[in-house]
C-alpha cells in the first residue's frame, strides 16, 4: 500500500509535474545550475519591462498546463469532438507513414461522415494532412495529446508577437506596446475556447498560431526591414495551406501587402 502511494502518475498533467519537477533537482544540484535557471527566465529583472523572456516562458508553461488540465479532467484524456477522431486517425497513420488503413468485414462498422472508404478495405481521412503531421511524432513516442499542450505554448507567444507589432505599426510606444502584447497573451491564457481548441484534437488552435505567427513575423519585417522574417512567416503560411486552406487565402493576401509595403519603404 505504500508504495503504491508513490507508484508512477496514473493522468498525465502529474507526469509532466513529477519529470518537471526531476529536472529542477538536476538542476538545482548541479554547480551553477540555479544561477543559469536564473539567467534563463530573468529573476534579476522582474522590474525592467523590456525583458520579456521571463513572462514568455512562464506564461507559455501556464497555458500548457491549463490545457493539460483541460485534457485530463475534460476530455478524459482522449479526443471528444466529432471530427477530433478522424484528425487522430490520420495522425496515427501518418505515424506508420501511410495515408490510409485497412479495416476487417464488416466494412460498415468503421465507415464515419469524416471518413472516405475504399473497396475492398481501405479507410483514410477527408483533412487536410498538416495538423495530422503534427500528430504523427507524438504518437511514434506514444503521447499524442501532448500536441495540443504544445501548441498552447506556441499560441502565447504568437498572441504577444502579433499584439505587440499591431501596437508598433499603430505609433505606440516601445514600453506601452509590449504591455498590450502582455495582457493579449495573459488574455489568450484564460480563453476558455483557446484552452478546448488546443486540448482536443483539433486543428483551430495551430491555425491560430500560423496565422499570428504569419502576420506577427510580417508586421515586424516591415518595421525592422528584415527580409528573413518574411521567410518565417513563409513558412506558417505552407502549414496553413496544409491544414486551413481558406485561411491561408486570406492570411497570404495580407501577407503580400505587408511584403509589398516593406519593398516600397526600402
Amino acid at each position: 500500500a505504500w508504495l503504491g502511494t508513490w507508484s508512477r502518475p496514473t493522468d498525465r498533467p502529474a507526469q509532466v509535474a513529477l519529470g518537471l519537477a526531476a529536472a529542477l533537482i538536476v538542476v538545482a544540484l548541479s554547480p551553477g545550475g540555479p544561477r543559469w535557471l536564473g539567467s534563463l527566465l530573468d529573476f534579476a529583472s522582474v522590474v525592467d519591462m523590456t525583458r520579456r523572456r521571463r513572462f514568455l516562458v512562464v506564461a507559455s508553461f501556464v497555458a500548457a498546463f491549463l490545457s493539460l488540465g483541460y485534457i485530463a479532467f475534460y476530455l478524459r484524456g482522449g479526443p471528444r469532438a466529432a471530427e477530433a477522431a478522424a484528425y487522430w486517425l490520420q495522425g496515427r497513420a501518418m505515424a506508420h507513414g501511410q495515408l490510409a488503413w485497412t479495416v476487417s468485414e464488416p466494412s460498415a462498422s468503421f465507415r464515419a461522415r469524416d471518413l472516405l472508404f475504399r473497396a475492398p478495405d481501405h479507410v483514410s481521412g477527408i483533412f487536410p494532412p498538416g495538423y495530422p503531421v503534427l500528430l504523427a511524432p507524438a504518437f511514434l513516442v506514444g503521447a499524442p495529446m501532448l500536441v495540443g499542450a504544445l501548441v498552447a505554448a506556441a499560441l502565447v507567444v504568437a498572441t504577444w508577437l502579433l499584439a505587440r507589432e499591431m501596437a508598433a505599426a499603430a505609433g505606440e510606444s516601445a514600453v506601452r506596446s509590449e504591455t498590450i502584447g502582455r495582457v493579449a497573451a495573459g488574455l489568450s491564457i484564460l480563453s476558455a475556447a483557446l484552452r478546448y481548441h488546443t486540448a482536443d484534437s483539433l486543428p483551430y488552435g495551430a491555425t491560430a498560431v500560423a496565422v499570428a505567427m504569419t502576420l506577427g513575423c510580417g508586421l515586424r519585417a516591415r518595421r525592422t526591414a528584415e527580409p528573413r522574417l518574411f521567410a518565417v512567416a513563409g513558412l506558417a503560411i505552407g502549414f496553413l495551406v496544409a491544414t486551413q486552406p481558406m485561411s491561408a487565402i486570406t492570411t497570404g493576401a495580407v501577407l503580400a501587402a505587408l511584403a509589398g509595403g516593406a519593398r516600397e519603404r526600402g
